[in-house]
C-alpha cells in the first residue's frame, strides 16, 4: 500500500497526472494480487475515483463508484 500512499501524496501535491498513473497501476497490481472484492482492492478504487474527480474526469470517477457499490452489495449478499 504505499505505492497508494504515494499517489495520495502526489494529488495532495497537485501532480495530478502522476498521481493517476500511479494509482491505476497500484489498482492493477491489486486487483491481480487481491480480486476485486478485497477489502485493500476497494479502498484503492475509491482513492482512484477521488484522484479523478480531483483532475476533472468526474464521469469516470462515477462510474468507478458505481462499481464500488455493486461489489459493496455482492459483499453483503
Amino acid at each position: 500500500m504505499a505505492m497508494n500512499n504515494l499517489a495520495l501524496t502526489l494529488c495532495d501535491r497537485g501532480q495530478l497526472d502522476e498521481a493517476e498513473k500511479m494509482q491505476r497501476d497500484v489498482l492493477k497490481l491489486q486487483l491481480d494480487i487481491s480480486g476485486p472484492g478485497h477489502h485493500n482492492t476497494i479502498a484503492v478504487m475509491n482513492n482512484l475515483a477521488g484522484i479523478l474527480d480531483n483532475c476533472g474526469k468526474t464521469e469516470e470517477a462515477e462510474r468507478i463508484r458505481q462499481d464500488l457499490r455493486a461489489l459493496q452489495l455482492q459483499g453483503s449478499a
